[in-house]
């Protein structure tokens, strides 16, 4: 499941370097954006079909994670046979050929991959304030933050009023207690896990209400449901994702896409994937590791 909201070109790329004849594409794109553009790019594909129910994933709200799971109810529905999804954006991009993914997914047909960390470590801590308080996702642009961290009257007369409501004790905690967990959205998982999922949402509405007023709820919503989980209930989980994520950077350098001079550390990675690429910067770089295998 590939999750696009610009670049159909890109996507095309993405998609003909990952076809092979054991695998579907199911394509979501942001509601925010025309899907014309999108579904042109792809229409030769006969393996590639689209999430039909579309969300404005507006960054930090709990949206994304509506479309993902928009898209694993789709998928599971719509392709009983297969028994693993892989979550990627269209700015991922593979690092082995397919032969090699196909070997890996194949050698581990019951391993679900996902990265995740205790917030106990204490280079977590800074964000815990991102799952004990409050956010309130007004617009596109405009985020409330309860309790705030300034003192200004507006700041005042606003926690006064959330406070007085009774609706939002503090702190900002989740209904089963759950240890909260942190790691990236992109994961990767099967179908057993899937079914857990949806059914654990289902039956657990307070749990998504808790991550709808969370700061970037999709860095701790797998995590934190999935490594709590009985575990005859998922398959077991590896403790990576296999996606090369390039932070070690200065912070003004975490927006910039990998170029080609990030050649040389994606190969020594050894992982599957790797992101964010971006056209056309990133362009050279895609054509170098495409001939390197």
């Amino acid at each position: 499941m590939i999750f696009a909201h610009k670049n159909p070109e890109q996507l095309k790329r993405l998609i003909e370097r990952l076809q092979a004849d054991y695998c579907n594409f199911l394509i979501s794109i942001d509601k925010s954006v025309d899907s014309t553009d999108f579904e042109r790019a792809v229409s030769s594909f006969p393996n590639v079909s689209f999430v039909q129910e579309r969300y404005v994933s507006q960054w930090g709200s709990y949206s994304f994670i509506k479309s993902n799971l928009a898209g694993i109810k789709q998928w599971l529905k719509t392709n009983p046979e297969t028994h693993r999804i892989v979550l990627l954006s269209a700015q991922d991009y593979p690092l082995v050929s397919n032969d090699m993914l196909r070997k890996f997914w194949f050698e581990h047909p019951k391993t679900n991959f996902l990265s995740y960390y205790s917030f106990e470590q204490p280079h977590l801590q800074q964000h815990l304030s991102r799952y004990n308080r409050y956010y309130f996702f007004l617009t596109k642009k405009l985020i409330i933050k309860y309790p705030s961290d300034g003192h200004t009257l507006l700041n005042r007369v606003k926690d006064t009023v959330l406070k007085a409501s009774g609706q939002f004790p503090l702190p900002n905690s989740n209904p089963l207690g759950y240890s909260l967990y942190f790691g990236s959205n992109w994961v990767r998982l099967t179908r057993k896990t899937c079914l857990y999922l949806i059914d654990f949402c289902k039956k657990n509405p307070a749990m998504e209400k808790y991550f709808s007023y969370a700061l970037c709820p999709d860095e701790a919503f797998y995590q934190t449901i999935l490594v709590n989980a009985p575990a005859d209930l998922i398959d077991p989980i590896s403790n990576t994702n296999q996606t090369f994520t390039h932070w070690n950077r200065p912070l003004e350098k975490y927006g910039h896409p990998l170029v080609e001079s990030d050649f040389e550390a994606l190969i020594q990675s050894e992982l599957l994937f790797a992101r964010k690429f971006d056209f056309p910067a990133s362009v050279s770089l895609m054509n170098r590791l495409d001939q390197s295998i």
